[in-house]
């Protein structure tokens, strides 16, 4: 086993995690959290507007009851961007707070209610998964103290929870270094927090591998977008990492989890998540990337992504979730799916709109590998619009402006969408056959160039071995 040496633990890294509805799983965040090898946290919870009876908000509870570093803040439901963005805004200090009330929280926390830990040794750190018993295994009564917002308040923020009260009866929010997101149903290995502080220095982003966890849906695919830059160990800039998006034909960079910022240059580039949109993390994630200079990289995956059942992505197929925010401009469709088909495809249309709103801002940034690699993606999506019957913010009219930037390749499908919608509906069939079957073609060719990739190196080596018998049994007969 590789040992490490323990680094001084001087940065502060806060942690935004969103809640909603993750009762199951929520325990098992939270706790790979509380054994993260690095201690020195901030820890921000924010229940979205949960709606299953308090469940949620009473877990979040008792873990800002038995750890200082936590608090939670209650608001109303508004999608996930917007709990991301309540964090943010947390962490740079734009919430004034007063104490409302003192709260007596009996905890129901028990052994059997927790799941085994990762084992932590307090020299050594490995990236297998070990178990360790509960740090807490009960925790009686304790006091939480309530908090209201005093000053403007957009997001709609009902109390904020904390076990700890200053002389002014006021909550102030530490002052960070990094800041980095969790999804409350994900959890981390116990070293990712240590691991990225180890190598922050002299970037902006230090970013992580993941690897998918299939909980209770049928789910094979374990890509990442690092697999697919084939980037390795070690410090790039952002043109690098546009290169390599280039090179291998990446055209969408979803990025929210994966790594932990410099909170600095998140204040500096005034970023935050669009709010109330599908797919937010591709925007927060290209213009995140675009504007760094520096982005270290570690191939390891460190965070572990839950696939379920009930997500906002609709892994099963079964239950199609549409965001709180949503429901009333789905009423105005036939179904729950056209309705979902109709946010997406809004969703994709004002992402890319803000796009090009930060180009035309920013030129500086608008370079080839932009406009070959991102554009052409996210005009594409925005082509969804078009195969919706029902269109309540009146985007059809304004789709002319994603032509320029459609793929060649496309250019015939995406001319007849945009000329005639139904016509295309007829022949949509066809395309998804010829695409399956590209995609086939594209596999088989792959997968022969790494049999004959291995074939070869193992020619080589066996020529090697060859070579090598050779050369001794020349040496021999001389020699003798």
């Amino acid at each position: 086993m590789q040992r490490i040496v323990r680094i001084p633990q001087n940065k502060k890294v806060g942690i935004v995690i969103p809640i909603y509805n993750v009762a199951p799983y929520i325990r098992e965040c939270l706790d790979s959290v509380i054994n993260q090898t690095y201690n020195n946290l901030s820890i921000v919870l924010v229940n979205d507007g949960s709606t299953d009876n308090g469940a949620s908000l009473d877990i979040a509870k008792e873990y800002v009851a038995k750890d200082s570093r936590f608090i939670l803040i209650d608001k109303e439901n508004g999608g996930q961007s917007t709990a991301r963005n309540v964090g943010i805004a947390w962490f740079s200090e734009k919430y004034k707070t007063k104490l409302d009330a003192v709260v007596s929280l009996e905890s129901s926390i028990t052994n059997n209610e927790q799941k085994d830990k990762n084992d932590i040794n307090s020299t050594e750190c490995n990236t297998q998964f070990q178990s360790v018993e509960n740090l807490d295994s009960r925790i009686k009564e304790t006091k939480l103290y309530t908090y209201d917002v005093s000053n403007e308040n957009p997001y709609n923020i009902h109390k904020i929870y904390s076990n700890s009260i200053n002389e002014n009866n006021t909550l102030q929010p530490q002052k960070i270094d990094y800041i980095i997101f969790l999804d409350s149903d994900d959890y981390w290995h116990p070293c990712c927090i240590e691991e990225c502080i180890r190598n922050s220095d002299g970037v902006e982003i230090v970013w992580f591998n993941l690897k998918f966890f299939a909980d209770g849906v049928k789910f094979k695919s374990n890509w990442s977008l690092m697999y697919l830059t084939k980037l390795s160990r070690g410090k790039i800039s952002s043109s690098d990492w546009l290169y390599a998006c280039v090179a291998n034909k990446v055209d969408a960079f979803p990025f929210v989890v994966q790594g932990i910022i410099d909170f600095n240059y998140l204040k500096r580039i005034n970023h935050y998540f669009y709010d109330k949109v599908y797919a937010e993390d591709h925007l927060f994630g290209v213009l995140l990337f675009l504007q760094s200079n520096f982005i270290y990289v570690i191939p390891e995956p460190f965070y572990i992504y839950r696939i379920r059942p009930n997500s906002s992505c609709d892994f099963d197929k079964k239950n199609i979730h549409i965001p709180k925010h949503f429901e009333e401009t789905a009423k105005m469709f036939k179904n729950r799916k056209a309705a979902k088909k109709y946010y997406i495809g809004s969703s994709w249309f004002f992402i890319f709109n803000k796009f090009l709103e930060f180009l035309d801002k920013n030129p500086q940034y608008r370079n080839r590998g932009v406009e070959e690699a991102l554009l052409p993606f996210y005009a594409h999506q925005c082509l969804r619009i078009l195969e919706c019957t029902t269109d309540p913010f009146n985007l059809a009219p304004k789709i002319e402006s994603v032509r320029p930037y459609l793929k060649k390749d496309y250019k015939y499908r995406h001319r007849l969408l945009l000329k005639n919608p139904k016509r295309y509906n007829l022949l949509e069939p066809f395309f998804k056959l010829y695409d399956y079957t590209k995609m086939i073609e594209i596999k088989t060719r792959r997968g022969i160039k790494t049999v004959m990739r291995e074939y070869f190196v193992e020619i080589q080596t066996a020529y090697k071995i060859l070579q090598d018998m050779v050369l001794w049994y020349i040496f021999i007969k001389c020699v003798l």
